[in-house]
């Protein structure tokens, strides 16, 4: 044999059969899918009012980096800019109430996840109708307004015509809510006018201390301020008279045990009435259902 030719045998020996013990199977074992994981929902605000636009994110991860497809949705309406994003706007219904929303996030691959959100939409105003009120007479100093239920039905300012003189009318309304920023506040009262055409002039005090509607009388009032937090002057005509007293809420706010009401005092003795919660002696002659005197507040985002 010729020795020099030996290399090129092998070569073609090692082309044409090859080292079969040495070749890789290749694996035919799919590669494992994870799904997406939805780690939170956020609603900012997270108590809206019912005009505010609501900003709804879901924040999901996907360990393969899918590209993630997302859903919303609202179990009692309201509008949505877009449903298909991790980042929607959603504005809700005029009516103050509690929605749940759920959000659906796939990748596409089999992989799956969803995650719902309870959100409370609430009203940008409140209503506070007056919870105790009473008046005293200064001529009557012992005479309490609740015990006659022709007296129990108003709240008069004066009284020139039963001849008890000038009468001052005391209010107190419930806790304001102190989780929200106020706005304004408004003291609404219908007023009544009984044959006098000029106005009375009438200032707003804060009062100091504890008082009891069914128990008080000219002599037991309780002490107010010196100084008013309030002058007005009452219409001439029937309605409902409104005043600001803003100030003084965000005083009670912020001194909760300090909220003993307001006493409302005139400084000419004129007859008028403040309609209360029982409305006026006849009431086929006044709207009943307008007459408690109120607190209105309007609070801010």
């Amino acid at each position: 044999m010729n020795l020099r030719r030996l290399p090129l045998y092998a070569s073609v020996f090692l082309t044409l059969f090859g080292f079969s013990g040495c070749k890789k199977e290749k694996s035919t074992e799919p590669k494992v899918n994870h799904g997406p994981i939805i780690q939170r929902v956020i609603a900012t605000p997270s108590e809206p009012f019912i005009d505010q636009r609501v900003i709804l994110e879901c924040r999901a991860v996907d360990e393969d980096n899918d590209d993630l497809d997302y859903i919303w949705y609202s179990n009692k309406g309201g509008t949505f800019d877009r449903l298909n994003d991790s980042l929607v706007h959603w504005t809700p219904l005029q009516t103050p109430q509690e929605y749940t929303f759920i959000v659906s996030v796939d990748d596409n691959r089999g992989g799956h996840d969803s995650k719902s959100l309870d959100l409370r939409v609430v009203s940008r105003f409140d209503t506070l109708i007056v919870s105790d009120d009473a008046f005293t007479f200064e001529k009557s100093p012992n005479r309490n307004s609740h015990v006659n239920s022709h007296f129990s039905s108003i709240l008069e300012l004066s009284g020139l015509e039963s001849g008890d003189g000038l009468a001052d009318i005391y209010l107190k309304f419930g806790q304001i809510n102190i989780t929200r920023r106020i706005e304004s506040v408004i003291l609404q009262l219908n007023s009544f006018q009984i044959g006098i055409q000029e106005g009375t002039y009438s200032d707003v005090y804060k009062i100091s201390e504890p008082w009891n509607e069914l128990e008080l009388t000219y002599n037991n009032r309780p002490i107010h301020e010196f100084t008013p937090v309030k002058r007005f002057i009452m219409p001439n005509i029937n309605g409902i008279l409104s005043l600001d007293i803003t100030d003084l809420v965000n005083y009670w706010i912020n001194n909760p045990s300090g909220n003993y009401g307001i006493m409302i005092s005139p400084l000419e003795e004129k007859y008028r009435v403040f309609l209360s919660k029982e409305g006026f002696f006849d009431k086929s002659d006044v709207d009943s259902t307008s007459c408690p005197p109120r607190i209105i507040v309007k609070y801010s985002n």
